[in-house]
C-alpha cells in the first residue's frame, strides 16, 4: 500500500475483470498530485448537492477544523432550522452572536459561521465545473475526477455519490474509493463516513460493493477495513503501518512476519479471505500483460520490474500522448467556436483596416520582393490583427492553421476584387 506496491495497477486489473463479469465500476480519482486514472474508463459528471442536514454539516465542519465539534451541534441544529443555504445559516449565527449574553453561545456561533464561510469559499471551486444532482453511471468503467477539489468538497461529492448508488444503482455496481483515509478517517468526523459504511453494510445483498484503497492504515477507520471479506495487503515500511497490516491477517503470527510485509516485491500482495479463511502471497497481473508472463513473475523466474519496464511504461507513454491530443482537440474546438462567433462587423473592420491596406502595400512591391505566396504574406502581416484568438498557436493542430489562413485569404481576395473593380482573384 505504498507507491512501490502497484496499488493503481491492481485496481485497474480488478476493475477490468469485474466489467467482464457484468459489473458497472465507478472509480473516484482523488489524488491531488497526479491523475492516476487518466484515460481509464468513461468520465462522468460530478454529483454534488448542497445539504441543510445538521448531521451532514457537522461532518463537513469537522473535516475543515480537523477535530470534533460535537458540543456545538445543538447550536448548529437550531441555526439550520428554516435555512435554505449556507449564507442563511451564517447570517443567523452572526445575529445570534450579536444579541445573546451567553459567552458559550457567542463562541459556538463564531466557530460555526467561521467554518461555514470557509466551506462556502471551498464550494465556489465547483462553479466552473459541470455538476449533476443525481449520479449518472454507464456500462463498463466510469471515472469521476475530483482531484482538483479540496478534501472537504471531495467528501461531499463522495457522500452524494454513495447515497445515490444505494438508491438508484442497487445491482452489480462497484464503487472504488482511492485514498480512503481522507473519507473514513480514524480520529475525526467525515461527512462521507456514514454513507460509505451504509453502502458497505447494506449494498452487498443486492450486488453493490465497495473497494477501499489506502496506503495509510494508521489514520484510516479500522471498522470498514475489518468488515472487508477480501483484502490485498501491500508492502509497508513504518513499524506502525506494519503492525496494522498484520492485525488485518487472521492468525498472522507464525505465518507472516514484519519482514515479510517489508520485503513484498512490486505487484506482490498478501491476499486475505474470510471464507474460506485463507492468507497467501499473490502477484497481481497488470492489464494487457500476457498471463504466462505474470506466471513467470509469480514463480520468481522474472523480476516484476521487467514487466513494468517492458509493458507498463509503454502504456503510460501512450496515455500521455492521448491526454495531449485531448488537450489539443479541446483548444482547437474552443478557438474554432470563438472564431465562428466573431462579430461580422468586427471581422469586416479587421479586413478593411488591416488586410486591404497591407494587401495593397504588398501589390505595390516589385515582384521580386513580393512573398512567393499570399499565405506567406498573411502569416507575416495580417495574422497580427488576430492576436486575441491566436494565444495558443503553438498547440494548434495543422488543420486549424489552414482554416484560419483560408478564411483570411478568401476575405482579402473578395475585397481586393471590389476595390480593383474586378472579380478576378489576387495572384
Amino acid at each position: 500500500q505504498t507507491q512501490y506496491s502497484g496499488k493503481t495497477t491492481l485496481i485497474k486489473r480488478l476493475a477490468t475483470w469485474a466489467v467482464e463479469l457484468g459489473f458497472k465500476v465507478l472509480i473516484f480519482d482523488t489524488k491531488e498530485t497526479e491523475a492516476d486514472y487518466t484515460g481509464f474508463g468513461r468520465e462522468v459528471p460530478i454529483c454534488l448537492k448542497e445539504s441543510m442536514d445538521s448531521l451532514i454539516l457537522i461532518g463537513l465542519l469537522e473535516s475543515i477544523f480537523k477535530r470534533k465539534i460535537t458540543r456545538q451541534y445543538a447550536t448548529l441544529s437550531r441555526l439550520v432550522e428554516g435555512s435554505k443555504t449556507f449564507r442563511d445559516i451564517i447570517n443567523k449565527a452572526k445575529d445570534v452572536e450579536a444579541n445573546t449574553r451567553s459567552q458559550w453561545v457567542k463562541d459556538s456561533c463564531r466557530t460555526i459561521y467561521d467554518l461555514l464561510e470557509r466551506l462556502e469559499k471551498l464550494k465556489s471551486q465547483t462553479s466552473g465545473v459541470k455538476t449533476v444532482k443525481s449520479l449518472q453511471l454507464y456500462k463498463g468503467i466510469n471515472r469521476m475526477v475530483i482531484n482538483t477539489f479540496t478534501q472537504e468538497i471531495q467528501q461531499l461529492i463522495i457522500k452524494n455519490a454513495f447515497e445515490d448508488a444505494l438508491v438508484k444503482y442497487k445491482r452489480k455496481v462497484i464503487l472504488v474509493l482511492d485514498e480512503a483515509f481522507k473519507f473514513i478517517p480514524q480520529k475525526y468526523g467525515s461527512v462521507s463516513s456514514n454513507a460509505i459504511l451504509k453502502v458497505m453494510a447494506q449494498g452487498a445483498k443486492t450486488g453493490l460493493f465497495t473497494w477501499i484503497s489506502t496506503q495509510f492504515l494508521a489514520v484510516t477507520d479500522k471498522a470498514p477495513l475489518k468488515a472487508c471479506a477480501i483484502k490485498f495487503l501491500g508492502t509497508q515500511d513504518h513499524p506502525s503501518e506494519i503492525n496494522h497490516t498484520l492485525d488485518l491477517i487472521p492468525r498472522a503470527h507464525g505465518k507472516f512476519s514484519k519482514d515479510d510485509v517489508m520485503e513484498l516485491k512490486l505487484g506482490h500482495w498478501i491476499l486475505v479471505r474470510k471464507r474460506p479463511q485463507d492468507a497467501r502471497k499473490v502477484y497481481a497481473l497488470p492489464v494487457n500483460v500476457p498471463v504466462e508472463e505474470g506466471r513467470k513473475v509469480a514463480r520468481e523466474e522474472y523480476a516484476p520490474e521487467k514487466i513494468r519496464d517492458h509493458y507498463l511504461k509503454a502504456v503510460k507513454v501512450a496515455e500521455r500522448k492521448k491526454e495531449t491530443m485531448e488537450a489539443k482537440n479541446a483548444i482547437f474546438n474552443k478557438l474554432h467556436k470563438r472564431l465562428g462567433k466573431l462579430d461580422t462587423r468586427e471581422y469586416n473592420k479587421i479586413i478593411d483596416d488591416k488586410a486591404i491596406e497591407k494587401a495593397e502595400k504588398w501589390l505595390k512591391l516589385p515582384k521580386k520582393k513580393r512573398p512567393q505566396t499570399l499565405n506567406n504574406f498573411l502569416d507575416n502581416e495580417i495574422k497580427a490583427s488576430f492576436e486575441h484568438i491566436l494565444k495558443n498557436k503553438h498547440l494548434w493542430p495543422q488543420k486549424f492553421k489552414q482554416i484560419i489562413a483560408n478564411k483570411i485569404e478568401t476575405e482579402v481576395q473578395k475585397r481586393l476584387a471590389v476595390i480593383k473593380g474586378t472579380r478576378k482573384q489576387v495572384t
